[in-house]
């Protein structure tokens, strides 16, 4: 761990050896990247024993470090309930790469979010590629193996790493062993390359010579499925159909059959007659189409329907997609947890179109979609988003909560500031809302006592700044500053580094620059805009008026959900 770390869509966060802790601690949060200084090269297999501290989701790569390509061995993948095999490139494809194969955390003793953890998860992690062949144990589990016919190649420079994707993980001990004896490898390999480097009618007509001249070798069946993915690379979509199919006809007993029916339904998305209705059939239509196929499937489906909700909300034609979804997999041994993964992939971006039609005050649109994810329910899915409310809504409940003037009812009705990001994105907006008509005294009451969140306490801060109690403020500010003890150790939560912060600058510590700073790698994500919403109001709260106006221009963005806010703290420095 000598080399320097990365992130993606996230703050830096390095290494830190501590011997107290007997490991080497990693991790924060996003997804922090940290490279190995070890050339094993292409053939390697790493051990590595490890303490997840914090969170659900450990990587180790090989062949390469993001933003290049590299194979990512995830463990607790989406939401501590996977593990997977997947092939990445670039800062999008690391993110939502391709899947190789994968399979659910089932075993209570392995799932990394499971309920009954009392304590940090210890595990040991075996990951091996060997050509084309790729491996990954967990403990004593069953190896998950998968041979990827189109193997990438290790680079020159560094080409091992680890990373934590929103976790805190102890590294105790890591192994590095390296293949010594030279490898073979077929001669078709060299469509490969010509493939690995965007030649595809050279590799296409280097396939089929291939075939013609060894049509009865043993390799003659992998060099058939690689021709069809050079067709399938090349955008002959026609005749990559029919090459599958015809592959499908000669080999539907090989283990590669799973893989080209696979292939066959993304196709299928690629025809704008065809969809995600025809290549569900597709799958169903093979009645050796395994488990597998319909897991990845519907992993890989996870980015496209989170674009189609992005934009269109839970609309007519993805509702009856996922009516479908929920017959493909009805049955399944993966159904329970592919179903949570859907699950919590929609609420993401169904929040984020939400958003969209509350800072355009659309009743009716939120009226339909409300409706919408109910008939959802209804199938199976879960979504974990609160009330959205406009401003006739928040007036009601404003003239609500002032008339009943009860802590308990308070609330009842905006929740707490959890370290959520769904849940705090609800609660802080509902909370600056409604601070702005008039309900700080109800508010005041509902943070009465000790037992409060970071937020809460900022918040709380907030309202004895707003009427002049600056030595109430300066205790729950201190208390806010004293979480700088533990942010070696609290690395993955985004609200803890921010109130320490938000602490320091408003009792005089730390200049708003690194403030600011640390908001802006997450500056787009939904949590990022919560946190700069009190970042805003606070800085409105403190005088810094320049400061708050620019932090309101940065929300005034639709789609953020917090237009409202931003219109209020503008009209309230009288700046909008």
């Amino acid at each position: 761990f000598t080399l320097t770390s990365s992130a993606m869509r996230a703050e830096q966060v390095g290494q830190v050896h501590h011997p107290e802790l007997g490991g080497m601690l990693l991790g924060g949060y996003g997804l922090q990247i940290y490279p190995l200084a070890a050339r094993g090269g292409e053939d390697v297999r790493i051990t590595i024993n490890i303490d997840l501290v914090k969170g659900s989701e450990f990587w180790i790569l090989m062949r390469g470090v993001p933003p290049d390509q590299a194979y990512q061995f995830r463990f607790g993948a989406y939401q501590g309930k996977w593990m997977t095999i997947c092939r990445g490139e670039g800062e999008e494809g690391t993110i939502s790469p391709g899947f190789l194969t994968m399979r659910p955390l089932r075993d209570r003793n392995i799932t990394t979010t499971s309920p009954h953890k009392s304590e940090q998860l210890k595990k040991r992690l075996v990951v091996e590629s060997v050509g084309s062949r790729l491996l990954f144990t967990v403990d004593d589990q069953e190896p998950l193996v998968v041979r990827d016919v189109h193997p990438l190649g290790a680079p020159l420079g560094p080409h091992l790493a680890v990373a934590t994707n929103n976790a805190q993980v102890l590294v105790r001990q890591l192994m590095v062993e390296r293949r010594r004896s030279p490898l073979m490898v077929a001669s078709f390999a060299i469509g490969n390359e010509l493939l690995r480097q965007g030649l595809h009618q050279q590799a296409i007509d280097f396939y089929r010579n291939f075939l013609e001249e060894h049509k009865d070798a043993g390799e003659a069946v992998e060099t058939a499925f690689m021709l069809c993915m050079a067709l399938v690379q090349s955008g002959q979509v026609v005749e990559a159909e029919r090459e599958i199919r015809q592959f499908l006809s000669s080999h539907i007993e090989h283990p590669l059959a799973q893989d080209a029916m696979f292939e066959l339904a993304c196709l299928h998305l690629q025809n704008p007659a065809g969809g995600i209705r025809r290549a569900v059939q597709e799958i169903l239509s093979y009645q050796e189409s395994g488990d597998f196929v319909r897991t990845r499937f519907c992993l890989w489906l996870m980015p496209f329907l989170s674009q189609v909700v992005r934009e269109r909300g839970l609309s007519a034609d993805l509702e009856h997609d996922l009516k479908m979804l929920r017959s493909l997999i009805k049955g399944s041994p993966d159904e329970s947890p592919l179903l949570s993964t859907l699950s919590a992939t929609l609420t993401t971006h169904i929040r984020l179109y939400l958003n969209r039609l509350v800072d355009a005050d659309d009743a009716v649109g939120l009226a339909e979609a409300r409706a919408a994810m109910e008939r959802c329910k209804a199938l199976g899915f879960k979504f974990t988003i609160g009330e959205q409310r406009l401003l006739s809504d928040f007036v009601v409940l404003a003239r609500h909560l002032e008339m009943v003037n009860d802590a308990s009812e308070t609330v009842l009705c905006i929740g707490r500031g959890e370290d959520n990001p769904t849940t705090l994105f609800d609660f802080v907006r509902d909370f600056l809302v409604l601070v702005n008509l008039g309900c700080s005294e109800q508010l005041l009451a509902a943070l009465s006592g000790e037992d409060l969140t970071p937020v809460e306490h900022l918040l709380r801060a907030g309202l004895h700044l707003r009427v002049g109690e600056t030595e109430r403020a300066n205790i729950d500010l201190q208390w806010c500053f004293r979480l700088t003890d533990v942010l070696e150790t609290e690395r993955t939560s985004l609200v803890i580094l921010l109130a320490a912060r938000l602490g320091c600058f408003c009792l005089g510590y730390l200049p708003w620059e690194l403030v600011e700073d640390g908001l802006k790698p997450i500056g787009e994500d939904p949590q990022g805009k919560t946190l700069a919403a009190i970042a805003a109001w606070l800085a409105q709260c403190m005088g810094h008026q320049d400061i708050a106006a620019r932090m309101y221009r940065s929300l005034m963005t639709p789609g953020t959900g917090l237009v409202l806010i931003a219109k209020q703290g503008l009209a309230g420095l009288g700046q909008l």
